[in-house]
């Protein structure tokens, strides 16, 4: 890729350090900052008080390898070591880099991959001799992978919601493809006479399938650009409705996701388009080709036998029943999470992340720090207690080490089998986790050894099934090497969710502060009163130790709980909409199909009524095939459900995929919906007089 405007980085950038580093700007920076100046080549640049110099700007559409969070400014990796707070940057195991590689000409993935994993061996071998981790590390799973669609966090969090999303979308597309056939296969009826008078005179039925293609198709593309239009204005807003991005540091990130219409959008739009025209529109056409001309010219008013209108209205009712038993499982996925006991007390707790070491702070400033904050929101009004977190919960990150007692190893394959936190005295208090056995922190303690640590339920039924686990030691453990007992149990607290609800409850270690402990930190503040109140002060004693101190967006933990229930959220209300747009069109379906039935049968129906029939026999004679046809689309729409349910169970927690409460609802909904537009359209016609009718026919 090349700059915009000055240079890239070299590799000459990385051999020495110097007093001011280069920098390379992104171009959404670039616009942003510097207002697109192209004299901005040369200037200084500062960053976490490390002089920079201003040597390149990158073109538009570059945002680095990561999909969703493309970096502003690009600088050598030897700026890491001094501005991140990292002595060690240089280590594999403080690595947190992505590496990109370029293949020769002629060079396979599969030789490439081969080659780097022996030097990747090599060096993981070298970096890791001698340790209890040596033999995960060394024997763990290589993957080399193309870098045509990038990195993305986002992508494994929502493919499978997305998918499923677009699945519906394509079913309602159906659905209204099915809706515009049956009207198109109507109004083929209603122009059999100039059809016939067409054939007549020598029209051929390729140029009436011809005429009848691009008459629907003048109509899709007209919605298709309506669509894209629609989209162009609305994707800014979506970017803005995603929920927080946090890294594997669980450092919140800025999305610059690009998701404007391009060329490709525009030629999968014109593709649909012309997919939707046929779909909606053949059956029509060839119909209207294949139909009787001595019978059409005559003018009869014969009710022509149209029964594939009557299999597209089956069609929908199907499609509209398996969309409504999804939008079930979905909404009550989201229903059992928001209901879910994490653990913890969400409610009247005010939590953020504050990172010192982006300013260079060394381990005892931040912990100097992290006191001074503590003291002083703890003399805000309205503070009941204040505790602090290495992690912070529901954030979907978190630390993961593999443990086990003193003396045993851990099981091959067990690798990280335990979450980390270290934690404040109060955090317990602040969180509302209850002490269980044994006893807290204390905040005068000194670190002894073995250092003391607070497990949880679930640590303790896993690796001490049998036993008292108070005051039992237990250490880092490998399938390699037993572990040592460097931590001792002092207390036990109740289970709670780490990462996200959906998580099951996992064995946790919680570890006290220890005095040279610095980096970042969660601060959660639970209040007596309403959490909201206490965040305009708490923000003022941030900014009073420190204004370019890095912190998050200060939200309730409530919020936070919500927060990460965004994809299930959103999955529920639109599957819960494209039900409703569904069902709404299937009622238009029935509808409709069953209205120019009726116009048809006005002569049969006047008839009927002038002998006496009574208007409960004239409605079971309308409604009866209406009603069989939505009965076999419920039918099939069931056993759509019944076969894709196994697909599902990715997506849905605390309801089983095999429970037939949500299809019973959908198809129960499905016929009465289907019942009422029946019902609607037949008293219209018992309401007209009979002896207009027969007048007029």
């Amino acid at each position: 890729v090349q700059p915009l405007y000055g240079r890239t980085l070299t590799p000459a950038d990385e051999l020495h350090a110097s007093d001011v580093l280069p920098a390379v700007l992104s171009n959404t920076l670039w616009m942003r900052s510097y207002h697109g100046d192209p004299s901005v080549i040369g200037k200084k640049l500062t960053l976490q008080d490390r002089a920079f110099t201003i040597v390149g700007v990158m073109p538009p559409g570059f945002h680095g390898v990561q999909v969703e969070t493309g970096p502003g400014v690009f600088i050598p990796l030897i700026a890491a070591e001094g501005l991140f707070d990292n002595p060690d940057a240089n280590s594999f195991s403080k690595l947190g880099y992505t590496l990109v590689a370029r293949l020769r000409p002629g060079i396979t993935l599969t030789a490439a991959h081969a080659e780097a994993e022996s030097i990747f061996r090599a060096a993981l071998d070298e970096e890791f001799h001698g340790r209890q981790d040596s033999s995960y590390w060394v024997t763990g799973e290589f993957q080399l992978q193309p870098i045509a669609n990038g990195i993305s966090l986002l992508r494994p969090k929502f493919s499978s919601a997305l998918l499923l999303l677009m699945s519906g979308g394509a079913l309602l597309l159906l659905i209204v493809c099915a809706n515009v056939g049956g009207l198109l296969l109507a109004r083929t009826a209603a122009r059999r006479g100039e059809i016939a008078i067409r054939l007549a005179v020598g029209a051929t039925g390729k140029h009436l399938v011809r005429q009848w293609l691009t008459e629907i198709l003048l109509l899709t593309s007209t919605g298709g650009l309506v669509g894209v239009c629609t989209a162009w204005v609305a994707t800014p807003f979506l970017v803005r409705v995603l929920p927080p991005l946090r890294d594997l540091d669980a450092t919140l990130l800025t999305l610059s996701l690009d998701l404007k219409p391009d060329t490709r959008l525009l030629a999968f739009s014109f593709l649909l388009c012309v997919a939707c025209a046929l779909l909606a529109g053949l059956p029509a056409a060839v119909q209207a080709t294949r139909q009787d001309l001595h019978t059409a010219l005559k003018a009869s008013r014969a009710t022509p036998r149209q029964p594939l209108r009557w299999i597209l209205v089956a069609l929908q009712v199907a499609l509209c029943t398996l969309l409504l038993s999804v939008a079930g499982l979905l909404l009550s996925t989201y229903h059992q999470l928001r209901a879910l006991d994490p653990g913890f007390d969400r409610d009247h707790v005010v939590t953020f992340s504050v990172d010192p070491g982006m300013l260079s702070y060394t381990p005892q400033q931040s912990r100097n720090l992290r006191f001074r904050l503590e003291a002083e929101v703890r003399e805000l009004p309205g503070v009941a207690s204040v505790g602090v977190a290495s992690r912070g919960l529901m954030r979907g990150t978190g630390l993961k080490t593999t443990y086990a007692p003193a003396g045993q190893t851990a099981a091959p394959g067990d690798f990280m089998n335990t979450s980390l936190n270290w934690i404040s005295p109060e955090y317990f208090d602040t969180m509302g986790i209850r002490l269980l056995a044994g006893r807290n922190f204390r905040p005068d303690e000194v670190p002894a050894k073995p250092r003391q640590a607070i497990v949880n339920q679930a640590f303790a039924r896993r690796f001490f099934p049998l036993g008292e686990a108070i005051g039992r030691t237990f250490g880092q453990g490998f399938s390699s090497q037993a572990a040592n007992g460097s931590y001792q149990i002092i207390g036990i607290v109740s289970d709670a969710k780490y990462r996200s609800l959906r998580e099951a409850i996992q064995p946790t270690v919680y570890q006290s502060w220890a005095p040279g402990d610095g980096g970042s930190f969660i601060l959660h503040v639970r209040t007596q009163n309403d959490p909201k109140a206490i965040i305009d002060p708490v923000r003022h004693v941030l900014h009073s130790m420190d204004q370019r101190l890095p912190f998050d967006e200060i939200h309730t933990l409530a919020e936070e709980v919500d927060a990460s229930l965004w994809p299930e959220r959103t999955l529920a209300w639109l599957s819960a909409a494209f039900s409703v747009v569904a069902a709404v069109l299937a009622a238009l379906g029935v509808f409709g199909a069953l209205s120019y039935a009726i116009a048809q049968m006005k002569r049969e129906i006047g008839i009927r009524v002038v002998l006496g029939a009574p208007p409960t026999d004239v409605l079971r004679m309308l409604s009866a095939k209406p009603m069989m046809f939505a009965g076999l689309g419920v039918a099939a729409g069931v056993v759509a459900f019944i076969f894709l349910a196994p697909t599902f169970g990715g997506v849905v927690y605390g309801v089983s995929v095999n429970d037939l409460f949500a299809v019973t609802c959908a198809a129960t909904a499905v016929l009465f919906i289907v019942f009422s537009a029946t019902l609607s359209a037949a008293c219209e016609a018992l309401r007209a007089n009979p002896a207009s009718v027969l007048r007029e026919e």
